[in-house]
């Protein structure tokens, strides 16, 4: 029998497209979701990206979940670009609103409340799941659609990490959740990681996010080389 593989170390290889295979315990274990012959243009330095925000925006400190959680967004962002040619300005940028919207778990999460009071939601059973909350029936339709889930169905399955990630970016990309996108923020001529914020929210701790979204931005470009 194989020997069992450390999940830890081989989703940290997620964004650094064709890179050399980990050891994992005598196995060698090529980096997941990297496409065959289809060169990144750049390497990620995964440990130096962890122990950067490790210190900043996180305490000190990152749990298996909140590093795993952070790779399945590396993982849509990188799927969605390939070969990593997208603005990393917009990963950043959906790691500090699922670090803020998840509260530090980097998890996906459902809308607080008891059943009553969740049933007295105008857009039930279609509640608030996922990295950023997804609600109603017409944004669980769009996340089946792109997913290839029956979301309509089963929307519990919005709680999936895999699933939610690709859809908190797309969602994000395309403006579902309040009609706002990432291009209207982080574009060739504009940077506003404060009012990015209405992606998501309004300006509801505007100001904290752009913050969050600092601290990873910094992490990522220290962590990435172009290839040449």
């Amino acid at each position: 029998m194989a020997p069992p593989v450390d999940r830890r170390n081989a989703l940290l290889a997620i964004v650094g497209g064709v890179i050399v295979p980990i050891q994992v315990e005598g196995q060698t274990m090529p980096p997941p979701f990297v496409l065959s012959g289809v060169p990144s243009t750049f390497t990620f330095d995964a440990t130096k990206f962890f122990d950067m925000i490790r210190q900043d925006p996180f305490p000190g400190h990152l749990a298996q979940t909140q590093v795993d959680g952070m790779t399945y967004l590396m993982r849509a962002w990188r799927l969605k670009h390939h070969p990593n040619t997208g603005d990393v300005r917009w990963l950043s940028y959906l790691m500090a609103t699922t670090f803020h919207e998840t509260a530090y778990t980097m998890m996906p999460i459902k809308e607080y409340g008891s059943t009553s009071y969740l049933q007295g939601k105008p857009y039930w059973p279609y509640i608030g799941r996922g990295f950023a909350m997804l609600t109603w029936d017409f944004n669980y339709e769009k996340g089946g659609v792109l997913t290839g889930e029956d979301l309509l169905n089963f929307p519990d399955l919005a709680m999936n990490p895999e699933i939610s990630a690709q859809i908190t970016y797309d969602g994000m990309i395309k403006g579902w959740f309040t009609g706002k996108a990432f291009d209207d923020y982080f574009n060739d001529t504009k940077d506003d990681p404060v009012n990015a914020r209405q992606i998501i929210n309004g300006n509801d701790k505007d100001d904290l996010i752009a913050g969050y979204h600092k601290a990873f931005l910094s992490a990522i470009k220290a962590s990435i080389t172009p290839v040449p």
